[in-house]
């Protein structure tokens, strides 16, 4: 956790960077309720690249939604845009307003995972680093698609986890 106060400073910056590649998560308190902040704050290490969902966008619940972000339902343990071929490194989000009780987020190392799981059960690592699994989003006209296993390999490394039963596709 780092205050957004600290932000202000080059050894908070720091600090927040080397936590955000370190463990992947950071979050970040005391930031102004304002919209658009938390793409101020991004912008302030890179470029903030957009997505089908575009460049900012509003998670509420919607009564014919597109995505299970626009449902109240719990959402299971997923990767984002797994139909993406190149997702963002990074996902900021910012809680402007919250008026339901529940929403706590559960996060997990899906890398930890993966080599837990390449020690534990080989087998089922092959399985899931070489088996392709297609992924499909649909929204209006568009319609995205990516065949990909599960786990990423690079030379022998785990590089991504693509994990979204939401959005895989027959």
């Amino acid at each position: 956790t780092v205050s957004f106060r600290e932000l202000d400073t080059g050894e908070g910056l720091d600090r927040w960077l080397s936590l955000l590649l370190a463990t992947g998560v950071v979050a970040v308190t005391g930031a102004p309720t304002v919209e658009g902040e938390v793409l101020r704050l991004a912008e302030r290490i890179g470029f903030a690249r957009p997505t089908n969902f575009g460049l900012l966008f509003d998670v509420v619940s919607q009564p014919e939604p597109t995505s299970n972000a626009y449902t109240a339902l719990e959402l299971d343990l997923h990767t984002d845009l797994p139909f993406w071929d190149a997702p963002p490194d990074f996902q900021f989000l910012h809680a402007l307003v919250t008026v339901a009780s529940g929403g706590e987020s559960l996060l997990v190392d899906g890398f930890r995972v993966a080599r837990d799981l390449a020690r534990d059960d080989p087998q089922a690592f092959t399985v899931l680093s070489s088996w392709p699994v297609p992924f499909r989003y649909i929204d209006g006209g568009d319609e995205l698609r990516l065949t990909s296993p599960v786990i990423e390999l690079r030379d022998g490394e785990v590089v991504g986890i693509r994990f979204n039963n939401g959005v895989r596709d027959v």
